[in-house]
């Protein structure tokens, strides 16, 4: 069970020197599982160099080795950020000796550091899930590695030495490129929930997880539509064709088309439609599209992560599944295009 705090206030924290800060938390999150574990979330809103010195000192967590490598970070200076934040588990006794109840939280939240001070107004005991910040025509985010593991376990091997984070750090971006599973397992070493059930709200736009892939994987492209749309070549064992990946920030969709390199004349688009439709009977990931209009052909793969999360792993699987397709029926379209009958084409294609 989920209780969103609509906040807008100013709190203040406590920075490792002593000092205060106070910053601007626009709503909370209290998640409660079947009254056992209650787990406490903030949202907060915050300027450009304040950000900056959040990063330089480290506060809420946020060191350099929790930080996402596949985003590059080119915030605005002059726009605002938005930080969640995680209260550390195990601090709520403390804070609730009174009742658990989320009235007796927000109370407690909202109150100003005392002479003795509250576990909760330390920087210290939070722990930044990601950053975000709107641009005009963009949205710039990161996560972090706290995202994906259970803090206290994390907070437990930040203090047992540096080399030891640095190599847990490793393993979970390996995981992060390498596909879910791997990350599953990892994050059950660390008796961390699993990733779908995440609460966190701040997740990379589709359209820098797409660049991400891409530049990881040392494709050519040019950018487009203000980096939504990349266009690239690729060729395979049957020939040379161009793609273009789609990301739809707001619709959350990725889309990845491979065109093929030969127009269809008009007198052969018939033929081509039935090759095409028998070739989609029976394939699960994709399916071929003929626009009769000016008889060009693609392939596309496509995926919706609506309430869940694009990955590198995921955007793999549809790009080479997708140019997978598109090389082994080029040579079906082809045959056509010379006269073969689409049921002989097929044949051909699919025996071989």
């Amino acid at each position: 069970m989920k209780k969103d705090i609509y906040l807008n206030q100013q709190l203040t924290f406590i920075l490792p020197s002593q000092k205060t800060l106070e910053l601007l938390a626009v709503n909370g999150i209290v998640a409660e599982d079947d009254g056992k574990d209650i787990n406490v979330y903030l949202t907060l809103e915050v300027p450009f160099d304040t950000y900056q010195l959040i990063e330089k000192e480290q506060l809420f967590n946020l060191k350099p080795e929790v930080c996402s490598p596949l985003i590059d970070r080119q915030f605005d200076p002059y726009a605002n950020l938005t930080l969640e934040l995680m209260l550390k588990p195990g601090l709520l006794p403390q804070l609730t000796q009174d009742g658990t109840t989320t009235a007796t939280l927000i109370n407690h939240l909202q109150q100003p550091p005392g002479p003795e001070p509250l576990p909760h107004q330390f920087t210290e005991n939070w722990f930044c899930l990601g950053v975000r910040q709107q641009q005009l025509d963009k949205t710039i985010a990161y996560r972090t590695l706290w995202d994906w593991a259970n803090p206290d376990t994390l907070a437990q091997l930040v203090a047992t030495g540096k080399d030891t984070f640095q190599q847990l750090g490793a393993q979970i971006k390996t995981a992060l490129s390498t596909g879910s599973q791997a990350l599953e397992e990892i994050s059950r070493e660390l008796g961390a929930p699993p990733t779908g059930d995440s609460d966190s709200s701040i997740s990379a736009p589709i359209s820098q997880i797409m660049a991400a892939f891409f530049n990881q994987d040392d494709w050519d492209y040019v950018s487009l539509d203000e980096g939504a749309t990349l266009e690239m070549a690729f060729i395979g064992d049957n020939g040379r064709w161009s793609c273009s990946a789609q990301a739809r920030d707001e619709e959350q969709q990725f889309l990845f088309y491979s065109i093929c390199p030969l127009t269809i004349p008009a007198e052969k688009r018939s033929a081509i439609a039935e090759l095409l439709t028998k070739a989609n009977s029976g394939l699960i990931l994709g399916n071929f599209e003929l626009d009769y209009s000016d008889g060009e052909v693609c392939y596309k793969t496509s995926i919706d992560v609506e309430g869940d999360r694009l990955t590198p792993a995921l955007v793999e699987s549809l790009v080479y599944t997708n140019v997978t397709m598109m090389d082994q029926y080029l040579p079906g379209i082809i045959a056509v295009l010379n006269g073969t009958s689409p049921d002989n084409a097929i044949a051909q294609v699919e025996a071989e």
